[in-house]
């Protein structure tokens, strides 16, 4: 998966709304972050980047302050 390709809808890697609830659960349990509702889910969620972006923000971290490797 490319970190910035869609995981869900017509263009996404076909991941359905059964899947976002197993990633806001394992988002949850591996990074101690939380998805609050279905409106933060759908902006999160996007793709490995936007997840990403997220639990940085929510543990403290600026994704810029990240190196890529």
């Amino acid at each position: 998966i490319a970190d910035d390709a869609p995981l869900f809808g017509p263009n996404g890697i076909g991941l359905d709304s059964i899947d976002a609830l197993e990633l806001a659960v394992g988002l949850e349990k591996n990074f101690g972050v939380s998805v609050p509702n279905s409106e933060i889910a759908t902006k999160v969620l996007r793709s490995v980047n936007t997840i990403h972006d997220y639990i940085l923000e929510k543990r403290g971290e600026s994704a810029q302050s990240q190196t890529t490797t």
